[in-house]
């Protein structure tokens, strides 16, 4: 089974970003895995991009789940998989739902939260790439 190599430790900073305090790594699919994420020390993330209103249905964004948005927010900035090719904003989102289900999210609220990010998700991948178009990445 997959899994996270660290338990998720973050600091926060002004309104609703966090610092990630140590950086972990998680295992596509199974452990040990040759697609691995890594989410290194420093990363700013607001975890899961969860409107209040929405708080009720999905849960607040900084709950037990919330390393998976974490580790989501990173594979919408940086897409490569270190295999030499670019994963695509679906992956990274069935991504996302692996890794809530390893976290032991319950399976409504996962599916939820993974139709959350298939309808809206966009927003923020296309912010992304313009910014990386713009670096140069």
């Amino acid at each position: 089974m997959s899994q996270f190599t660290e338990p998720l430790r973050a600091e926060q900073l002004a309104g609703k970003f966090w610092k990630i305090l140590r950086g972990f790594e998680y295992h596509v699919g199974a452990y040990p895995s040759d697609e691995v994420i890594c989410v290194p020390t420093g990363f700013i993330t607001d975890f899961q991009s969860i409107p209040p209103l929405l708080w009720s249905i999905f849960g607040h964004p900084i709950d037990d789940y919330a390393q998976s948005g974490a580790g989501h927010d990173w594979l919408y900035k940086h897409p490569d998989d270190g295999l030499n090719r670019r994963r695509t904003r679906k992956e990274c989102d069935l991504i996302f739902l692996e890794m809530n289900e390893v976290l032991g999210c319950p399976m409504l609220k996962r599916k939820l939260k993974y139709i959350g990010v298939r309808m809206f998700g966009w927003l923020g991948w296309r912010k992304y790439r313009k910014l990386n178009s713009k670096k140069g990445v």
